[in-house]
This record gives structure tokens, C-alpha cells and sequence, in this order.
């Protein structure tokens, strides 16, 4: 079966959201920054990423149709012997992006995406490269259209670049990706019985979404991404967490009868209150406000794992208001109970269902977006979690755990999930070699790096906090494998 078959069913509700909330201030990209010491070699490095994208029929495909029609409208078209854009500089060079000419396919929007950090489905496919190499280290930055894949499929095929990069690309060693699977990642590994019974679910969710009106970091206008702005690389902001603090962590949060993923929304949303207080922005009115925290769900089933990358994930929010904010241990037990009813009923395929409806009319997913993201804000913050991705990768690995390919060493994965119009800040979490990293990507024309460091460093300051209370002592770290099952 070639990837034009398997192609041939057109695109998911996902894919098709993603697409119509493409916006040129606002691209719907995220990024994965690899940071390598040593220096890399870049005909080495484009060689592996051609030869990677070759096992991802998605990511080295245009999208075809307008996506503000119908669904059943769009189709992914395969471009043989697909090239991965590749910019190579020197540590600290803005980025330069490609210049595209037009196929002749129907532009997406209104507005000219080309040489931007928007990319254009229907002139390029969903994946380019920026290396910038220091004297002792370097950087890899992997943009993704969100529309090709998600964030776990991003790591697959950064994963299939490592290891041709490490030269061990044969068949005894490669994982052997599968683009079969990709035909029923529309329904997220859910059969047709569990998605009718759990309909009545899945609407009163998009409703409680599409009609709530969480506040956005800042209380002002918001005038976007502009100018030269828009060439520059992603602001971020990166902090860790040690190997006994995250299995501190893991055990706070085990006693409360959680994850980790839930302990770090809890320290999120402290946080956000934290700054607001520092800022002077609680009010009595706002301390009914609504905050709103926007997370990725990973919906793959363990078949999955070897699948190409695509998109399997669903949307869920959690909305907390103010007067509960202010106390930890009932926030953090709420949030348990609301993450444990979303796993029982699959409702993170909840927004995915309400945006497969809207794709059967013209114009309805258009309509949806411009509800969602226009007018209002539709998350304060956005918080992903891939859990320890790399967790079974069985290339070499030093002392540390740390990844080894062709003379490189992966010290550090950082993931910058996109940002909205009025979402102003995203937090990507990664765990890798036993350290928890987690990256704040913000919008630089909306919030100061030393705001975006003070949140950050609340989140973790309060993870450590509630670890010293919850653990007595630090806990030894069993193996990476461990860690991954807590996500």
C-alpha cells in the first residue's frame, strides 16, 4: 500500500481545525529544539531528515482545497522525494525561512504566508530545520505544522532523524513506521459504540467550552505577532527539574491519588495567580474570574506506537476560578477527580467530535474557530505534556542517560507548543535522561521575558514546595520506563 492510497480519505477534524485556525500572526505551528553538544554536520543532518520524512506520509505532504469548505473537500496529496528545508547559521542568527513559490494550489487565507514562520500546506509540506552551531554545542530547531502531526508523532520522526544522522539507519535497527494505522486516526482509537454513548458528554463539553469566557494573562488588547517580530526565532523561557525532584513529584502526586501531570496544572494555575497578584490584577470582581488551562490529550493505543506521525490527540480545558485558587490541596483534589472523569469517558475527543459535526457544512469549522479564537480568549494558558518520548529509544546513551548519534550528545528536549491570539503563553513539558524540562514559549510582544520567568519559575518553585511537605526524602529514580507510565 504507497502513501497516495493511504492518503486518499482526506483529512481529520483535527487536521481540519488546525487548518482553518492557521492564522499568519498566529501560525498553527510548534516547535521541538534539540540542544547537542558537539557540532553537527549539516549534509549529514539534511541527509537524515530527507531520508526520515520519506517514512511520514503526512509530514511530507501538501494539503489540497480550501479549508474553509467542507471537509470532505480537502485532500492530503504525497510530493515524491519530499525535502526538508534546512537553515543553518551560527548560534544566535535569526532564522531564515523559505521563500516559496506558488504550485498553483488554492492558498490558504487571505494573506501571503511565505517567508514567515507560517507554513503553507499547499506549498510546502509540514516540517522544516534550523541548525545553529556554537564552539562547543548546537541546536536543532523542528517546526511542525500542527495540522501533519502532534507533538508525539513530531518525536517519532525526530527519533528516525537521529538515527540516520547516527548512521545505524538499516533495517535490523529502524523502527519500522506504519502509515496503515493512519486510516482511523480520525476516530482516535474510539469504535463507533463508545462514540455514540458518550455524545451527550462530548456536547455539553464543547458547549461548556465554546460559551465560557476564561481571561487571558493580560487584561489589555492584544495586537500580535508583527513586523519583524514574526522572523524571529520562538521565545522561550526553559527551566528542570532534577531527577530527585521529579521523583519527588511523582510520588506527591501518587499520594494524591493523581499523576504528575495533574500535580503541574495545579502548580500552573498557582502560578497564574501569583503573577496576577504581583501585578496588581485581582480585584474583587476577579476573583470570580475563570482561568483556563488548555491540554493536549495523547489518545494513541499501544498499536500506535510505531505509527507514522499524525495527529491522535484530543483537547481538554480546565477551567478553575479565582476563590479556589488559593487553596492547594482542594485545587489539586478537583483536578484529580476532573482528569480521572476525562480518561473514564474518552472525553478528550470531545472538541475533535464537535469539529467533525461543523466539517460536514461550509464554512462551519471556519465559523467555530472564529467563535473560539476572534472575539475572546479561549485559553489563559496551554500546558503539554509528552511524558518521557524517548523512553524506549535504544540508541547509545552515555553515564547521564543522554542520547548519543554520530559524535552528537541530546543533552536537552525542549518542546513550544503554539501560541493564540490571547493565549499568550504555551508551557511544553518533556521528560528526558531522568530531568523534567519544562519551556515556557510566549508571545515577546504581549509578556516580559522576567513576567514569563516569573511564572515559570513559580510553577516549579511550587512543585518543589509541595514535594518537600509530601516526601520526607528523595527518592531513587527506577528507570525511565517507570517514570513514562505516570503520564
Amino acid at each position: 500500500m504507497n502513501a497516495p492510497e493511504i492518503l486518499s480519505s482526506g483529512v481529520s477534524a483535527f487536521e481540519h481545525y488546525m487548518a482553518v485556525d492557521d492564522r499568519p500572526k498566529y501560525p498553527m505551528v510548534f516547535w521541538l529544539v534539540l540542544t547537542l553538544q558537539g557540532q553537527a554536520d549539516q549534509g549529514r543532518l539534511s541527509t537524515a531528515l530527507n531520508t526520515a520524512v520519506s517514512h511520514h506520509p503526512l509530514l511530507s505532504s501538501h494539503l489540497v482545497g480550501d479549508p474553509r469548505g467542507r471537509r470532505a473537500q480537502l485532500l492530503w496529496r504525497h510530493v515524491k522525494n519530499a525535502t526538508v528545508y534546512l537553515d543553518s547559521g551560527s548560534q544566535g542568527a535569526p532564522f531564515r525561512f523559505p521563500n516559496v513559490q506558488s504550485s498553483g494550489a488554492t492558498p490558504f487565507g487571505k494573506e501571503n504566508h511565505t517567508n514567515s514562520l507560517a507554513i503553507d500546506l499547499s506549498r510546502e509540506i509540514g516540517v522544516r530545520a534550523f541548525l545553529r552551531q556554537g564552539s562547543e554545542q548546537c541546536t536543532v530547531h523542528l517546526q511542525f505544522h500542527h495540522s501533519a502531526t502532534d507533538g508525539l508523532g513530531a518525536v517519532r520522526f525526530m527519533e528516525d532523524v537521529l538515527r540516520y544522522y547516527d548512521g545505524s539507519g538499516t533495517k535490523a535497527v529502524m523502527p519500522l513506521r506504519q502509515p496503515a494505522p493512519l486510516k482511523r486516526r480520525s476516530f482516535c482509537g474510539l469504535n463507533s459504540w463508545l462514540i455514540f454513548t458518550a455524545i451527550p458528554l462530548f456536547l455539553v463539553r464543547a458547549y461548556r467550552f465554546y460559551l465560557s469566557n476564561p481571561e487571558p494573562l493580560t487584561f489589555g488588547s492584544s495586537e500580535g505577532l508583527t513586523g519583524e517580530a514574526v522572523l524571529q526565532c520562538p521565545a522561550r523561557e526553559c527551566g528542570q527539574l532534577s531527577a530527585p525532584e521529579l521523583a519527588n513529584l511523582k510520588a506527591a502526586s501518587r499520594s494524591a491519588g493523581g499523576t504528575i501531570n495533574d500535580a503541574l496544572l495545579a502548580h500552573v494555575f498557582s502560578s497564574v495567580d501569583s503573577w496576577q497578584r504581583a501585578k496588581q490584577q485581582i480585584t474583587n470582581e476577579h476573583r470570580k474570574r475563570r482561568v483556563r488551562i488548555l491540554v493536549p490529550v495523547n489518545m494513541r493505543q499501544v498499536q500506535d506506537h510505531f505509527m507514522s506521525a499524525a495527529n491522535m490527540i484530543g483537547m481538554v480545558f480546565v477551567d478553575r476560578r479565582g476563590s479556589l485558587l488559593a487553596r492547594p490541596s482542594q485545587l489539586l483534589q478537583s483536578i484529580v477527580r476532573e482528569m480521572g472523569a476525562v480518561k473514564r469517558h474518552r472525553l478528550g475527543f470531545a472538541l475533535n467530535f464537535a469539529t467533525s459535526l461543523a466539517g460536514y457544512i461550509r464554512g462551519g469549522v471556519g465559523a467555530v474557530a472564529s467563535q473560539c479564537l476572534t472575539w475572546r480568549c479561549a485559553a489563559t494558558v496551554v500546558l503539554s505534556n509528552l511524558g518521557d518520548p524517548l523512553a524506549h529509544c535504544n540508541l547509545p546513551r552515555n553515564k547521564s542517560g543522554q542520547i548519543k548519534t554520530g559524535g552528537l550528545t541530546l543533552s536537552c528536549l525542549e518542546l513550544l507548543p503554539p501560541l493564540r491570539l490571547y493565549t499568550s503563553m504555551a508551557i511544553g513539558v518533556v521528560t528526558y535522561a531522568g530531568r523534567l524540562t519544562m519551556t515556557a514559549h510566549y508571545d515577546h510582544t504581549i509578556l516580559a521575558k522576567h513576567d514569563v520567568r516569573f511564572l515559570l519559575n513559580g510553577v516549579l518553585a511550587s512543585a518543589r514546595a509541595a514535594n518537600a511537605v509530601a516526601v520526607s526524602a528523595p527518592l531513587e529514580i527506577q528507570g525511565a520506563e517507570q517514570l513514562a507510565s505516570d503520564f
